[in-house]
């Protein structure tokens, strides 16, 4: 069973307990209904079919009495028989109103099992939003990554050493470079770029330095075909104070689009550098930092070795 197949299948049963524990718990008992015991009519001694009333009795009574039973048993005839009809209406009346519970009663049960129901119903809808909505999520994230791996993808790789030109108002560093496109379409509008530090930079400060790039050299230079590789040569330039003497990172990075896209993607790199002659490394280099200021007439060029460190891994986006 897939892994939605058995989140479905618990679905159902949970819905099923959950109708089970309702319909118990709002259910409500059968009323208890009187019977039509307490209908009977009130027995007395002057009935129609009552002893006093037999005509066999009256005959041996004087004229008198005889009247006077007569009548008294025409009256009792009279209000019998009203009786007898109040309580014919009574047990009607009873007759309707435990009708009247018994249809009110399953009523009540047709509007649980309906709220229930109703219940349910949006419960499936939730389940079926839910899980429109990770299907939707899953096709996205195919289809991200179904472009990711046709999309352009751009290695940077910088030369073995480099030459740092140090002038009295600024820094300037050249290196060659070679751009590798292993992906799968061309990559649109290259261009590269880079910047001198004095102490190695976050991934997040790199990526802030690439796009403030972006408002200068926005320009497209060139387009690399998968499995084609690009070199060029690449100037780096820093017009900003400097200390006296220091680390030197060079971070080199390159810039392009995809098709199909039109944000910009980088690659970046940072490496480290060791001064590469005897001379730099006897006169240029106090305690590990190399000496960065000269004096106003002067023009000193430096070799430097490149080196990814130690942790060092490319930013890729």
């Amino acid at each position: 069973m897939l892994r939605g197949e058995r989140g479905f299948f618990w679905f159902v049963v949970i819905c099923l307990v959950f109708a089970m524990v309702a319909w118990t718990a709002l259910r409500p008992a059968y009323p208890s209904l009187p019977t039509n015991e307490y209908l009977k009519a009130e027995e007395t001694g002057y009935s129609p079919s009552s002893p006093r009333c037999l005509p066999s009795r009256l005959k041996n009574l004087s004229d008198t009495e005889a009247a006077d039973e007569r009548y008294r048993c025409e009256v009792q005839s009279q209000t019998q028989s009203i009786e007898s009809a109040d309580l014919v209406q009574q047990a009607r009346s009873a007759d309707a109103a435990n009708a009247s519970v018994q249809l009110t009663y399953r009523q009540l049960l047709v509007e649980i099992a309906a709220g229930i129901c109703g219940l349910l119903t949006l419960l499936a809808a939730a389940y079926a939003a839910w899980y429109a909505r990770r299907a939707a999520e899953a096709n996205h994230v195919a289809n991200n990554i179904a472009r990711d791996g046709n999309r352009a993808w751009l290695s940077l790789e910088a030369g073995e050493s480099g030459v740092l030109w140090i002038r009295p108002n600024e820094l300037e560093f050249t290196t060659p470079i070679e751009l590798t496109n292993f992906g799968n379409s061309p990559a649109l509008d290259v261009w590269g770029g880079g910047f001198i530090g004095f102490a190695r930079p976050t991934d997040e400060e790199i990526l802030r330095r690439i796009a403030e790039s972006e408002s200068g050299d926005d320009v497209g230079r060139t387009i690399i075909f998968p499995s084609k590789a690009e070199g060029t040569q690449l100037a780096v330039i820093f017009n900003q104070t400097r200390p006296e003497s220091a680390e030197v990172y060079v971070t080199v990075f390159c810039r392009y689009r995809v098709i199909g896209d039109a944000t910009w993607h980088s690659t970046a790199f940072t490496y480290t550098t060791i001064a590469d002659d005897a001379a730099t490394r006897l006169y240029g280099v106090e305690n590990g930092k190399l000496k960065l200021v000269i004096g106003a007439d002067q023009h000193h060029r430096v070799a430097l070795r490149l080196s990814r460190g130690q942790g060092g891994l490319p930013i890729a986006t």
